[in-house]
């Protein structure tokens, strides 16, 4: 019984809680896999469901529980949604064209060779090219952006708590068993 006391309770935790941290990680593995972060789906890929996997550390147990942090920048953010405004500049820019996915403007030019221009009367920046129009948009131009949560960031409370409990119950019975 010593075992499960309140000195003993810190170290059966600390493992539960490793099993526990474990199933997070195999979950936001399979989640990153089946394309959970892409908003659009089958938009364009980052690295940053690798980098919420490998945000999984080591949990911090007491005799009374476990905490398990995840590290990834703006993990938390994917769970809550929000409002994000530009800091420095007057209009976020949001991609149109798949070739600026990620990049900045000044980026999105060097690679290109196109020099961007605001279209006239619109929101856009576009470059020229041999279309009716004589211009194709490249980046909207925006005040604010409001991300809603993203589904399934935060997995149902059993992808963690079953495998937490489980580890208790094995290693109880062990101890107890002698």
């Amino acid at each position: 019984m010593k075992a499960v006391g309140p000195s003993g309770r810190r170290g059966l935790n600390e493992i539960a809680g490793r099993a526990a941290s474990n199933a997070l990680k195999k979950y936001h593995f399979n989640f990153n896999v089946a394309g959970g972060w892409r908003v659009p789906p089958g938009g364009g890929g980052s690295d940053f469901g690798e980098m919420v996997v490998r945000g999984w550390g080591l949990p911090k147990a007491t005799s009374s529980g476990v905490v398990i942090t995840n590290a990834a920048p703006h993990y938390a953010w994917k769970i809550k949604g929000g409002v994000i405004r530009p800091k420095r500049v007057k209009s976020l820019t949001i991609p149109l064209v798949p070739e600026a996915r990620g990049r900045f403007v000044k980026t999105y030019e060097r690679v290109s060779g196109n020099k961007l221009f605001r279209a006239a009367g619109t929101n856009i920046l576009a470059e020229k090219d041999d279309s009716a129009k004589g211009f194709r948009a490249v980046y909207a131009l925006v005040k604010k952006v409001t991300q809603k949560p993203t589904p399934g960031a935060l997995p149902n409370e059993s992808v963690y708590v079953t495998p937490f409990i489980e580890s208790l119950s094995k290693q109880i019975a062990r101890k107890l068993r002698g």
